[in-house]
């Protein structure tokens, strides 16, 4: 008896869950953005600014899906710079193009599990699936997160965060994992693209979801993270994954 871990009858979409561009603190356009991730196989990417949530919906094409959202944090109280302390990073992915977002619908926010589910709560209201981001970049503990409620996913892999150990983020999302939450893994770039799109401190193209669907469309993107369809890679290609026979 075969059972298959990853669907076997969909089509695989390489997608980047996180990143920014010169609406925030990136440096490219989200039209830069686009064409260097398409030109790279890429069939989608979710514009994730900080605070705001960019209307990228003019570059949706036949090949590629620009989804929308944006990346809240919060710092504990009194720290003066990341060095110094803990900070939750979360992202809200707009279900649909036509989801609103407001910044005044979530501050302040506060520093706490319970603060930060009310947010989560919030958010899912407004129409967002929303995933925790670097855990082990933000210097957070178990006490941290342990307690989140309402997440889809979980980044164990984030190529901007060059302090992000892989095996630090493995162990956090298997803590998270143990408490019985199911939470798709991701990995992603959380590009800023200060020094380009490539060379040796480029912080593009290196860590991405592979998100199994019926054909391409926005819908069927978000669907396929909501109910865990497809795996997060930093280079590897699965082209098939089951169990048998025990």
């Amino acid at each position: 008896m075969r059972q298959y871990l990853l669907p076997k009858d969909k089509k695989y979409y390489k997608v980047n869950l996180h990143g920014h561009t010169n609406i925030s603190d990136g440096k490219a356009t989200p039209e830069q953005v686009k064409e260097e991730y398409k030109k790279r196989g890429y069939a989608a990417c979710a514009f994730t600014d900080h605070f705001v949530m960019p209307d990228v919906r003019h570059l949706t094409d036949d090949d590629f899906i620009a989804i929308l959202g944006t990346e809240l944090a919060v710092n504990e109280p009194n720290m003066v710079r990341y060095d110094d302390g803990k900070t939750y990073h979360i992202n809200l992915i707009a279900k649909t193009p036509d989801v609103k977002y407001s910044w005044d619908d979530y501050k302040p926010m506060e520093y706490s599990v319970e603060g930060m589910n009310k947010t989560i709560a919030k958010a899912k209201e407004n129409g967002f699936i929303v995933s925790y981001n670097h855990p082990f970049w933000s210097l957070q503990w178990p006490t941290d997160y342990l307690g989140l409620e309402g997440l889809y996913g979980m980044e164990i892999n984030n190529t901007d965060a060059t302090t992000l150990n892989l095996g630090e983020s493995l162990r956090d999302y298997l803590y998270m994992c143990n408490t019985g939450k199911k939470l798709i893994p991701i990995a992603a770039d959380d590009n800023h693209n200060k020094q380009g799109f490539t060379g040796l401190f480029a912080d593009s193209f290196g860590s991405y979801n592979m998100v199994a669907c019926e054909s391409l469309t926005y819908e069927n993107i978000i669907k396929a993270l909501e109910n865990g369809e497809g795996y997060a890679s930093t280079g590897v290609e699965i082209k098939e994954l089951y169990v048998e026979d025990g």
